[in-house]
């Protein structure tokens, strides 16, 4: 309770501060809400560079573990297990040779979700409680009521669209694509929101578009110290060594026979 009242103290303060209509004040907050998070965006997007120089070593550890199950039946489902257990051990520890982890991976969501509901329920509690007048009035209630819950629906959607990973399969394809199928089907509940909910949503969302496109920028990243997109993972983070084995070494003469 006490995170949600800051943010709605910090909310009115915009709005006495400028004088904006409410639409406007809770647009303005939340622009200033996801500048201030640029760090964050930039503190992971370096730590995807260090992902991408461990990624080969990583196939390589998986390319040893197929090749270590199809030695073991499906049966033995423990000592399946333990070779997991070491394919993840390795996995973790070139990640930490590179100087990486999962966190820091999985930075920008981790954050942007917390920040994303206590907006909302902060603004839904202002509503709700009526403590300030005005915020469910004026050009926000000129539209109709779904027009506002179709618009944040699909720049989340779009949103999604535009990090996805080119290529991907498997359980990372059906995450990605589950997640949009998730921000639809959420659309009969979302059109229950008070509309003052979605001046937050929207430029949020247009905010997270815009700022994936410019992080793609390799002149940008340049002036970031990030490394540069659309090259070899080898080529952006320098050489890295190879965890292949070692050719074997050429076989030995036997000695000749003395006197032979």
């Amino acid at each position: 309770m006490h995170v949600m009242g800051g943010v709605q103290s910090g909310v009115q303060a915009v709005h006495h501060t400028t004088g904006l209509p409410w639409w406007a004040t809770i647009a303005v907050a939340t622009i200033g809400v996801k500048i201030s998070l640029l760090p964050v965006v930039v503190y992971q997007a370096g730590h995807m560079d260090r992902m991408r120089a461990a990624w080969p070593e990583i196939q390589i550890l998986r390319g040893y573990l197929a090749t270590s199950l199809e030695e073991i039946p499906q049966e033995r489902v423990l000592e399946r297990w333990r070779k997991y257990k070491v394919f993840f051990s390795g996995a973790r520890g070139v990640l930490g040779l590179h100087g990486t982890h999962l966190r820091g991976m999985f930075a920008t969501p981790l954050v942007n979700l917390p920040v994303f509901i206590t907006f909302v329920w902060s603004i839904r509690g202002m509503l709700r409680d009526g403590t300030v007048p005005g915020l469910d009035t004026g050009e926000a209630d000129t539209v109709h009521s779904l027009m506002l819950p179709i618009i944040g629906t699909l720049c989340t959607y779009t949103s999604l669209e535009i990090v996805k990973m080119k290529g991907a399969t498997g359980w990372m394809k059906f995450f990605q694509d589950g997640m949009q199928t998730f921000i639809i089907l959420m659309l009969p509940w979302v059109s229950t929101f008070p509309q003052g909910v979605f001046m937050y949503w929207i430029p949020s969302a247009v905010f997270q578009m815009g700022q994936t496109y410019t992080m793609k920028n390799n002149k940008v990243r340049e002036l970031l110290g990030l490394k540069p997109l659309g090259l070899p993972p080898r080529e952006a983070a320098g050489a890295t060594p190879s965890l292949a084995p070692a050719p074997a070494p050429a076989p030995i003469p036997a000695p000749k026979a003395i006197g032979g």
